[in-house]
C-alpha cells in the first residue's frame, strides 16, 4: 500500500512552499515527526528522494536505523535507479499527486544539474487527471546576494501533449502566511511541531563564511546566526 502526504499529514499544505528566501525544506521528514507518525508505517511503501550526497542520505538513514520499521522501502539514489520506472513499479496505474520540491537544483542520472528532470520525472508517473505541484522556482539577476543568479534558467521543456491527455492539473506559487500561520501555531503548542528542529547549527558572525561552505556542500540544512 502506498500513501500520499496529503493523505496522512493534513498539514501539508503548511509544509510544502513554505515562504523563505529558497533555502533547504525537510518535508517529508518534518511531516512525519509534526504528524506523530513516527514508527507507524511499517506498512506503506514510502519512496523517500534527495540529494546525491549531504543531508539527502543521512535523513534516510536516520529514518530506518532510528525510528521508521525495516520493512519500509527506500530508493534515495536515482543514479542507478530509474526513478519513473521504480515508482510505476509500486503504483501501475500512476500516483495520485506529484510535487517538485527540487526546483532549478535539479540534476540527472549523471549529476549534471537539469532543472527539468523533475518535472519530466512526475509527467510520467502522475496517474490520469492527477495533480502536479511546483515549489519553488524564483527569479534571479546577477548580484551581491545571489552572485550566479543568471546561471539559473528561467524556462524548461514541457510535455504538453502528455500533460493534456492524462489531464493533469498542475499548481504553483507561495503559501499564504496569514492562512499558514494559525495551523502551524497550533501544531506547535500542541507538541506536534518544533520550529527548531530543522536548524542545524547556531554560529556567530565569523563563523558566517566558512558554514556558507558548508551548506552549500549539503553538509548544514539551516544555520541560525546569533549576535
Amino acid at each position: 500500500m502506498t500513501k500520499a502526504l496529503p493523505d496522512i499529514a493534513p498539514c501539508f499544505n503548511v509544509h510544502q512552499d513554505v515562504p523563505g528566501p529558497g533555502d533547504a525544506r525537510p518535508v517529508a521528514f518534518q511531516i512525519v515527526k509534526d504528524q506523530n507518525l513516527i514508527g507507524k508505517l511499517g506498512h506503506l511503501n514510502i519512496v523517500i528522494t534527495g540529494g546525491n550526497s549531504g543531508l539527502g542520505k543521512e535523513t534516510t538513514r536516520a529514518l530506518h536505523t532510528k525510528v521508521l520499521t525495516s520493512s519500509m522501502r527506500y530508493t534515495y539514489n536515482f543514479v542507478d535507479v530509474d526513478p519513473v520506472e521504480e515508482i510505476l513499479r509500486r503504483e501501475p496505474e500512476g500516483v495520485r499527486r506529484s510535487f517538485d520540491a527540487t526546483g532549478y537544483e535539479a540534476v540527472n542520472h549523471d549529476l549534471v544539474n537539469q532543472e527539468d528532470i523533475v518535472m519530466q520525472w512526475v509527467l510520467q508517473v502522475t496517474g490520469l487527471r492527477g495533480g502536479i505541484g511546483v515549489g519553488v522556482w524564483s527569479l534571479a539577476t546577477n548580484s551581491s546576494a545571489t552572485p550566479r543568479g543568471s546561471l539559473m534558467k528561467q524556462n524548461m521543456t514541457f510535455p504538453i501533449a502528455n500533460f493534456f491527455t492524462q489531464g493533469l492539473r498542475l499548481q504553483s506559487g507561495t503559501v499564504d502566511p496569514l492562512n499558514a500561520m494559525p495551523t502551524l501555531t497550533r501544531l506547535i503548542a500542541n507538541g506536534q511541531a518544533s520550529s527548531g528542529f530543522i536548524v542545524s547549527s547556531v554560529i556567530n558572525i565569523e563563523e558566517a563564511p566558512a558554514y556558507y561552505r558548508r551548506f552549500n556542500n549539503h553538509e548544514e540544512l539551516k544555520v541560525v546566526i546569533q549576535f
